[in-house]
């Protein structure tokens, strides 16, 4: 279970840094 806390939590602070640096990516290809 702590696995599973620790997983949710780290997908949800680390999401908006992924989706921060596809927009990164996607600038740079424009």
């Amino acid at each position: 279970m702590p696995f599973l806390v620790f997983w949710l939590l780290n997908l949800r602070i680390a999401t908006p840094y992924t989706l921060a640096e596809a927009r990164v990516e996607l600038a740079d290809d424009v």
